[in-house]
């Protein structure tokens, strides 16, 4: 069951679509579909319904995607291109130019600002940027009714591309004061990954310009919410949730947020964080985190070898995490999962020994320093391959070969494997070729691969 949703009547009204391409359990946990859905149907001319992967027409009111004037797609993830297809369900054709009396495709979100012109062959106008600066422009040419006037209205935002009007943009659109635009979850279903938090927006984009990182990038300049704004947009949740999701970067870092979540854990309301930077984490940050109630954390590191992760940006020492996870198990924190990447630029079989050697420290830390014997360490490494992505200063960096990088992630278990109480998992090599295709390609060869389903030449 759906708490919050918006019912309106079609009559007399402009009809907004809001696609997310994935399953309805993956985009109900994405915060950019819950803020389009609030900011457009807050307009009683207009009515926004959401549109799955999996679900047969809106889930508001079953209708189809050609009933709706204009459709909003949200990208966060390449891969999520390939859905395309499926969403379009032979109603409407793939390729821009063949369309003349469908309704208006758009597309937007992360990946999509990372390479604005990938898919400039099949949408009709691609937004580049933060929508909540184009929300009124967005409306306003939504009521314009035909197709061609919706497109000219639109091509007057210096940052939304028209292909078939202007083919560039101007600028990146990004919202000066956060503030002003309290991003939460408006929709609360049980049948989400967070189906049991009210998630809020606490901060957009990163204080931190890691070489590897697409963040910076999106969401330049990084911007933290007052905590006025931010205890606003929590109170919107309470009445539904008793579970506090706070979405930012580098959370822990100030002072009022700590403030903040030490009073809401007093109250008996859990807070979890979705990003925490390992040397955030002092003995006062892993005090409230278990105060919270959250006994599982993730810590980016990235690569096993000191000198590689500064290299990448990621400059952070092995002392500073050992004293992260030091902290974490006195204070009864022992489930630790540890993000890496592998096939970065220079890597080398030392580079991925080294992931073993640091995660079997970081489990001996952790017994060494429990709480307690009767915690039990439950240490999970997640490797990863490395995708190059368009505007970060590894954009040109070359992407390891599929047969290198399933080399490397069989030594990389082989290892793991005689540590013991250590386990690992990871994206498949063939996955991350196929995003890194679909990051760095041409739309004519998106389309290709679209129309094939996936790709057919191996990345050797």
């Amino acid at each position: 069951m759906e708490i919050g949703v918006i019912q309106k009547g079609w009559k007399g009204r402009t009809h907004i679509g809001i696609v997310y391409p994935n399953d309805y359990y993956i985009g109900m946990s994405n915060l950019a579909i819950h803020a389009l859905y609030d900011l457009i149907n807050a307009d009683e001319t207009i009515v926004a319904e959401r549109i799955f992967l999996d679900s047969n027409g809106s889930i508001e009111s079953k209708r189809r995607l050609h009933e709706f004037d204009l459709i909003l797609f949200s990208f966060s993830f390449e891969t999520d291109y390939l859905n395309i297809p499926a969403l379009l369900r032979g109603e409407t054709p793939l390729l821009r130019k063949e369309r003349s009396k469908t309704p208006v495709l758009m597309a937007g979100g992360a990946a999509v600002t990372l390479n604005p012109y990938a898919l400039s062959e099949i949408f009709d106008c691609i937004a580049v940027g933060e929508a909540e600066c184009m929300i009124e422009e967005i409306k306003a040419a939504a009521r314009e009714g035909s197709r061609d006037d919706i497109l000219r209205r639109l091509a007057q935002h210096p940052s939304i591309i028209v292909p078939d009007i202007k083919e560039g943009y101007k600028e990146r659109a990004w919202v000066r004061d956060i503030d002003t635009i309290p991003i939460s979850t408006v929709i609360w279903s049980e049948k989400t990954e967070f189906g049991h938090m009210h998630l809020v927006e606490a901060s957009r984009g990163c204080p931190f310009r890691c070489r590897f990182c697409a963040t910076p990038c999106i969401y330049s300049p990084y911007r933290a919410r007052g905590r006025e704004a931010l205890e606003k947009a929590i109170a919107r949740g309470l009445k539904v949730r008793r579970q506090i999701g706070i979405i930012g970067s580098d959370i822990l870092r100030h002072g009022e947020y700590i403030e903040l979540a030490s009073s809401l854990a007093r109250e008996g309301i859990g807070v979890s964080f979705s990003s925490i930077r390992v040397d955030g984490i002092t003995r006062e940050t892993a005090h409230l985190i278990a105060e919270c109630g959250q006994n599982r954390i993730a810590l980016g590191i990235e690569a096993g070898r000191e000198e590689m992760r500064y290299k990448i940006g990621k400059r952070i020492s092995n002392e500073k995490i050992l004293e992260a996870v030091r902290n974490l198990a006195e204070e009864g924190i022992t489930r630790l999962k540890l993000y890496f990447m592998i096939g970065l630029p220079e890597e080398d079989e030392e580079d991925i020994a080294e992931i073993a050697r640091l995660s079997a420290t970081i489990r001996e830390w952790v017994l060494k320093y429990r709480r307690s014997s009767e915690m039990v360490p439950e240490i999970s490494v997640v490797a990863t391959p490395f995708v190059p992505k368009k505007g970060t200063p590894l954009e040109d960096a070359p992407f390891c070969s599929m047969s290198t990088l399933k080399k490397k992630l069989s030594f990389l278990r082989h290892l793991v494997a005689k540590i013991g109480g250590v386990t690992i998992s990871g994206e498949a090599p063939k996955k991350a070729y196929l995003e890194y295709l679909l990051s760095n390609g041409r739309p004519d060869e998106i389309v290709k691969i679209l129309e094939k389903g996936g790709y057919e030449k191996d990345a050797s």
